[in-house]
This record gives C-alpha cells, structure tokens and sequence, in this order.
C-alpha cells in the first residue's frame, strides 16, 4: 500500500532452492499500468521479470552459500525524488515528476538553481507540448527521462538541446545511440550486468535506480548500485509504500542510503527465515 493511500503495489518474492537446501530470493513487482503482466501471469508464462527473478535469486543462493555478503555498510548517494511541488531541496541531486502545467513547474524548477535537476515525465507529454516546453527549461537540468513516448526522430533533436535519458522505449535504444545520453537502469527488473556492459561497450551515461520493489528487490538493485555506480542513483522509492520490518535493514539519510549487515547474500536472513513460503 502506497503511504499516501493511492493504491496498493501488487508482487510476490521468490524463493529457491538447490538439493542441499541453500537458498535464495528475489521479488516479482510488476507495473501493469506500464504493460507489465499481473503477476500471476508473469509467474505462470515464466515472463522477463520472473525471469530476472530467477537469475538475482540464483545470485543469492551462491552467496549465501559460499558465505559471502553482497551487500556491506557502504553509503549509495541517492537523488531526491520530489513528487509535488510543495518542498525546495537545499543541495544535490533531484528528480522532479513533471506534469503538463508548465508555469508551476518552470517556477518551482528555477528556485534552486544551484540544485543538478532530473525531470521524469513518464511519457506523458506529447511531442509539442515537450517542443513548448524544452525551450523554458533552466540551464541546471542534468536531463529529462521520458518525456514523450519513445520515438528516435524526435528524441535525436531534443538529445541535442539536453541530455534525454530513456527508460521505457518500445525499440532497443542501443540501436538509436544518438537518441539519449542516460540509460535509466533497474536491476530488480532488467538484466542490469548487460545494459551497463552496453552501455560501456557504446560510452553512454547510465543511472541505477529502484523501480518501486519490496525491499528484497530494492536489495538486490542495492548490490549493483554499490559495485557500478556511475553517478547519483535512483534509489529513493522505499519510504513510497507503508513500511515493513524489511524496510529496517537500511538507514536512509540525506542524500544516501545504506544497508545494515544482516546475513549472506543479499541480507535479511532472519526475516526471510520467518516467512511461510508456498511452493508452486
């Protein structure tokens, strides 16, 4: 459930095991609003992000296995995400949830300019609205995420003008380089160890981030964001849902988070180790 009460986020994690009973888990979070199947449907088609699953939950079971810990005490830095326009942030990094009223937003945008800003429209501009909108935006925009629904001839233009960052697009943004200049990256539902490979292979820009996952699946993007981080990332969608006892293995501070030492692999044996886990 959302803590603002607007919804409620429905997944499931996975667990398994080899024949020695080592396991290992990950989460199923599926965004159907965004085209994702429920996720009974991801489980029952064995879909991508039950795919990703397996493959984080495999990487699990191995560590906690051969008693090596993914995740250590290291502080990630982390934007933060304003999701209204009724705070003004005093330092670092932002990300803005934009919307079509133009005026408030230019307005609220312009008084931190010492502030390095990310706007994530999730597609929700037409093209000329964004054509409208671009030629107002302040010179401390580090780049626009999703501004209209993904199509490589416009984005070619605007990527010249600002750096277009690309999270949901409906081709291989691999194939339209000069299209964007971020990569929004979010391991718990993309296998995030060939987009960084890509995007290294291809030297484009990319930023880790979390995609609205329980804390298993948060834990998981946490790993990579600890080892590959090459910027700011985007793990600030925790305090989003009603807490759980999950959400007290991090520490949340200005600007970081990190995670506290509880076990192999990704953590948080004891709380796995309480649950009653249904085989299907």
């Amino acid at each position: 459930m959302r803590q603002d009460g607007s919804g409620t986020h429905f997944g499931c994690l996975l667990k398994i095991e080899d024949a020695n009973k080592n396991w290992g888990v990950a989460d199923i979070s599926p965004l159907p609003h965004l085209g994702d199947l429920s996720v009974d449907e991801e489980i029952r088609q064995k879909g991508p992000l039950f795919r990703q699953a397996l493959r984080l939950a495999q990487r699990d079971l191995e560590a906690r296995k051969n008693s090596i810990c993914l995740i250590d005490s290291r502080p990630v830095a982390i934007n933060t995400l304003m999701t209204d326009y009724k705070t003004i942030a005093k330092k670092g990094t932002i990300k803005v949830k934009g919307d079509q009223h133009f005026p408030q937003l230019i307005s609220y945008l312009q008084k931190m300019p010492e502030l390095k800003i990310r706007l994530d429209f999730n597609s929700r501009l037409s093209p000329q609205a964004f054509n409208t909108l671009i030629e107002q935006l302040p010179k401390n925009i580090e780049y626009i995420e999703d501004p209209t629904i993904w199509n490589s001839k416009d984005w070619i233009e605007w990527n010249k003008q600002v750096p277009m960052a690309v999270d949901f697009s409906t081709e291989n943004p691999f194939q339209h380089l000069n299209a964007w200049t971020y990569l929004i990256i979010k391991p718990s539902r993309q296998n995030a160890d060939d987009l960084i490979a890509q995007c290294r292979q291809y030297q484009k820009k990319f930023t880790l981030t979390s995609a609205m996952e329980h804390p298993v699946g948060f834990a998981h993007g946490l790993h990579y964001a600890q080892n590959y981080s090459e910027n700011v990332t985007g793990f600030s969608t925790l305090e989003l849902y009603e807490k759980l006892k999950f959400n007290e293995c991090f520490v949340v501070e200005e600007n970081q988070i990190s995670m506290k030492p509880s076990g192999y692999g990704i953590g948080m044996t004891e709380l796995l180790q309480d649950i009653s886990w249904t085989i299907r």
